[in-house]
């Protein structure tokens, strides 16, 4: 039996050849890791002593990711998304170091979509934020001029703000949206008219409200001693919707849509 000798030194020649690429390679990768946990380290200390703990807590206040037990960590999420776009560039630096072209090009197209992907990311987190902070705004004020339905209404203003963002975020990636565009605008509108026409009939109350509330204040202060009907007391406080009058050990509570046509005599 004879030994194909050319062929045992045919493939001492090719991993002679090939020795110098693979410690080239394994040396590329050691000092691409080491490069990328330097920089991690120094990003990480960097957001430790920035203020993203702030942001993060308000995020993590948001309403919607409550009721689904979801919480975020800018950190985790900053870090993990530097940590890869940093693996990519390394790939980059290597194809093209070793000649690899395909893969440097397809990576490439990667690395330009990363800037799309995380600012489209960016809008919806930030749309979250704003529709939670309108929706407890707009809470706020209803309930402050005592509207009915003030948490019902609030919600719908919170989804609606919601779907806006995710549309945004959708068009942002390269999504086609015109038929949920179109279909929305019109349940939209929809909406909007029925909202607009009830808000219109139920304002009377509110704005009449205002008017007895401005009446009052204008003509009574807090500490005065007044007499409605046969009571006599002193005004604790008043405002839109009522007037709370201190007689001897008790308080009465008046709906100021009650007063408003009464007598009243200032006793001091």
């Amino acid at each position: 039996m004879k030994f194909n000798l050319k062929l045992i030194e045919d493939l001492k020649t090719i991993v002679i050849d090939s020795l110098p690429k693979i410690l080239g390679v394994i040396a590329f990768i050691v000092i691409s890791w080491i490069l990328i946990k330097l920089i991690l380290i120094v990003v990480k200390r960097i957001l430790k002593f920035s203020r993203i703990e702030v942001i993060n807590s308000k995020i993590n206040e948001n309403e919607l990711f409550n009721s689904v037990n979801i919480t975020i960590d800018l950190n985790k999420i900053l870090l993990n998304f530097l940590k890869w776009f940093l693996v990519l560039v390394a790939i980059i630096l290597g194809a093209d170091l070793f000649n690899l072209e395909k893969v440097s090009i397809e990576v490439g197209k990667l690395i330009n979509y990363l800037p799309t992907l995380f600012l489209a990311l960016l809008i919806l987190f930030v749309g979250i934020y704003l529709a939670s902070y309108s929706k407890n705004a707009l809470k706020k004020i209803l309930s402050s001029f005592d509207v009915g339905g003030a948490q019902t209404i609030s919600s719908i203003a919170f989804y609606i703000c919601l779907i806006v963002t995710t549309i945004i975020t959708l068009n942002h990636l390269g999504v086609n949206t015109d038929i949920i565009t179109n279909n929305l605008s019109i349940i939209l509108g929809a909406a909007l008219a029925a909202f607009t026409l009830a808000l219109g009939l139920g304002s009377r109350d509110v704005v009449q409200r205002l008017l007895f509330g401005f009446y009052s204040r204008k003509n009574l202060e807090v500490g005065q001693r007044i007499k409605i009907g046969e009571i006599e007391g002193t005004i604790v406080s008043i405002d839109n919707i009522c007037l709370i009058l201190h007689c001897e050990n008790q308080k009465i509570i008046y709906p100021i849509k009650k007063i408003v046509n009464k007598k009243i005599e200032i006793l001091e």
